[in-house]
């Protein structure tokens, strides 16, 4: 019986432990909950990353559009051996789905900004 009692006890602790814990979880919720979001957020713009990129060709050039180098839309076709107007299609793309934002670098160039920092799988 003894063994028992300390079975209670340990079990009266834990629940005495959870009923503390409780309203330091709610003091945080709105931060999980924001940080789940951002989380499913971008588990939702790589799975259209990757559905974009399911080629070899568009999976080329979204690094290019990415690398160091300051490439036009028409570098990167004769680079990857597509048309130009299927590069441009490929950036709509990837703006219509809020994938990249774009900026004009220091030179005065428009530039696009990979928006979520995430890259096809």
């Amino acid at each position: 019986m003894e063994e028992n009692k300390g079975h209670g006890t340990v079990i009266e602790l834990l629940v005495e432990i959870r009923n503390l814990l409780i309203p330091i979880s709610h003091a945080f919720m709105d931060e999980y909950e924001e940080a789940m979001r951002g989380e499913r957020l971008l588990q939702e713009k790589q799975s259209i990353l990757d559905g974009l990129t399911s080629t070899a060709a568009r999976r080329r050039i979204f690094d290019l559009l990415f690398d160091k180098e300051c490439r036009t839309q028409a570098d990167i076709a004769r680079e990857v051996g597509i048309t130009q107007p299927a590069v441009s299609q490929f950036v709509r793309a990837l703006q219509e789905n809020d994938l990249v934002d774009s900026y004009t670098n220091d030179h005065g160039e428009l530039r696009l900004r990979n928006k979520y920092d995430i890259w096809p799988k």
